[in-house]
């Protein structure tokens, strides 16, 4: 027989002579728990909470309720059984877990579970039908533990904790429950969800861009597609000119420095992608996480650099500074100047181009990373590097034609009038980029400075583009492009902005599990203020009277989870209970699966979405 048949009968051996430890199926030292109220008086009819606090010993490992079956050795999953009189339970939540390994008796075992410290929540509900009697009362809600832990040895334990709450007509918070311990329901999930992270349960429904079964071939060549889109999004557009500044200005150049510049560029476009790839091994590998497209614009001081970053290059292109490089370092021929750019330069403005089209790309990416991110960790890892070749494929062909050069026009006033316009876009981007740390209902600013910057291009217009000599036509054309851009701005920007289409409550997760419970639909749109496919989700399907219309008819509960935050609650359940990105909205039936939406949609999706909720009652 071999140690791997062996494996089931040792483990169980070694279980049973830890009886002196802490008897099978009893308490153990190892594990504490104590059983914690959000409320200290609740209401009947309302939901409240109990968290179970559970403290392991170091080095050893609760099990989770989905453990997964090991390679050698079938853990038993861990148990949770309430016992309250007169309480209905309305949901359990469990702590998202992560995966272990560990050499126990020669065996290994690969499994899902918690370490040191674990917080599980009950969210309960008081009977209503004996109110009046019970009102006053003292309640005992008694929580029992049944798992398992493992260090060298494997320990089956059932252990319990209680706590009390009272009756009355109104819930009272408990001053114990701490913003650690509200965090933690939030990003709390179910075991059903827990299955969905590991593999092995039914995802949630998904309407418009769910995670494809493509043959490899078909996901790297739809990969290579999307990189190639990726350099006509709008956020790239202000970096595209300078990148054609820079091969003007190659004019006077050698070929072979317009060919290592153009290199140069591709390679630091490549190079943001390879990075990101490095990011999905280490998240896959070492923290068993899901590489989030965009996470880094999350970040607000990443939003801050990048703007000071735009700041300091429009200044660069409007004159007011340069930047000499000696020529012994980005000269290839002995008879080089500097004045073209150096190659860091070069794939600098490669990696910048890149960066920038995070915020515009989420939702033409969300079907080849949801297919990645379904593969093994290589072929996932290899997609993303393909995109990046994808974006940087033209700017490496352009130098496989260095005669377009002899067909460009000449540095002269006109270049220097592009790169000064190329300056105002680029404030522009460094508006939005400092307007995504200004709250939602403060927007007003945002616009105020947008407008400023077009009215500072305006003025620009006015008095630039025109010498001194120039016929009174050209001057009246001229001048009146200015006011009119000027003027259709101000229109457009500075319009006092009109009562929503629709009312948007702010994410809360327990009253999503208590509108559920009382047979409603909930929808919770996940947006940032830096994702700009969630405003075009917001233009096309949330401002229309349409979606308001359909929300209302079918009576569903409308949350907004605004995850600009990465701090912020909504944020949590987002990447750990649903392990999305933005942009996504779900819609929660009264019972069922969720319904995800993911990326941009339309309205009738979404009113498909709500019918088919209806159908789940």
């Amino acid at each position: 027989m071999t140690i791997r048949r062996c494996g089931p009968i040792v483990l169980g051996l070694l279980a049973l002579a830890n009886a002196a430890m802490g008897q099978p199926g009893g308490p153990t030292e190892y594990v504490s728990l104590e059983a914690i109220p959000s409320h200290t008086t609740v209401a009947a009819g309302e939901i409240f909470t109990v968290a179970l606090v559970v403290d392991v010993e170091p080095g050893w490992v609760l099990y989770s309720p989905d453990p997964v079956v090991s390679s050698d050795y079938e853990p038993g999953p861990a148990l949770l059984e309430v016992s309250a009189e007169g309480f209905e339970v309305v949901e359990t939540l469990w702590p998202v877990d992560s995966l272990h390994s560990a050499d126990v008796a020669g065996l290994r075992l690969d499994s899902y579970g918690y370490e040191e410290h674990a917080v599980i929540y009950v969210r309960m509900r008081a009977d209503t039908s004996a109110a009046s009697e019970t009102k006053g009362t003292s309640a005992t809600i008694s929580l029992t533990l049944d798992a398992q832990i493992c260090e060298q040895l494997c320990i089956p334990f059932k252990q319990s904790a209680s706590t009390t709450v009272t009756m009355g007509d109104w819930r009272v918070p408990n001053g114990a429950w701490t913003e650690e311990l509200a965090a933690g329901e939030t990003a709390a999930v179910t075991v059903e969800q827990l299955r969905e992270r590991h593999g092995g349960g039914a995802a949630a429904t998904s309407v418009g861009a769910d995670a494809p079964d493509y043959p490899v071939w078909i996901g790297l060549l739809l990969a290579l597609l999307v990189g190639l889109i990726l350099n006509i999004m709008p956020c790239v557009l202000p970096v595209i000119p300078i990148r054609i500044l820079t091969i003007v200005q190659s004019a006077g150049d050698s070929r072979r420095r317009f060919v290592t510049l153009g290199l140069a560029f591709a390679a630091g476009v490549l190079l943001f992608f390879v990075g990101l790839a490095g990011v999905n091994v280490v998240l896959r590998v070492v923290f068993n996480e899901v590489f989030a497209w965009g996470a880094h614009f999350g970040w607000a001081p990443f939003r801050i650099t990048m703007g000071l970053v735009m700041v300091a290059l429009a200044a660069n292109l409007f004159g007011a500074f340069h930047i000499v490089v000696p020529k012994q370092i980005v000269g290839l021929d002995s008879g080089m100047t500097a004045r073209s750019g150096s190659h860091g330069g070069a794939m600098g403005m490669g990696v910048m181009l890149a960066v920038l089209a995070t915020p515009c790309s989420f939702a033409l990416l969300v079907g080849v990373l949801s297919w990645a991110q379904a593969q093994s960790l290589a072929v996932g890892t290899v997609a993303i590097v393909v995109i990046g070749m994808g974006m940087a494929a033209p700017h490496a062909l352009l130098t496989a034609f260095p005669k377009l050069v002899d067909r460009l026009p000449k540095p002269g006033r006109w270049m220097e009038l592009f790169k000064q316009g190329m300056g105002f876009a680029i404030l522009g981007v460094a508006v939005w980029l400092f307007g995504t740390l200004i709250a939602e209902d403060s927007s007003d600013a945002v616009w105020v400075l947008g407008y400023a910057v077009v009215l500072a291009t305006a003025l620009w217009i006015w008095g630039t583009w025109l010498r001194y000599d120039a016929p009174l036509r050209q001057k009246l054309i001229v001048r009146g492009l200015a006011v009119a851009l000027a003027a259709a701005a101000g229109w457009a920007m500075l319009r006092p902005a009109g009562e929503p289409t629709i009312t948007f409550e702010h994410f809360d997760s327990a009253r999503i599990s208590a509108a559920r419970a009382d047979g409603r639909t909930v929808l919770v749109k996940f947006t940032a203020s830096w994702c700009l496919s969630c405003k075009v989700v917001d233009y096309t399907v949330f401002s229309k009277t349409s979606t308001a219309d359909a929300l209302a008819d079918n009576d569903v509960l409308v949350m907004k989870g605004d995850v600009t935050n990465r701090n912020s609650l909504a944020y949590a359940y987002l990447h750990n209970t649903l392990a999305g990105n933005v942009p996504l909205t779900v819609v929660y039936p009264p019972s069922g699966d969720p319904i995800r939406l993911i990326g941009e949609f339309s309205t009738d999706d979404l009113i498909e979405a709500l019918q088919r909720s209806s159908g789940a009652d």
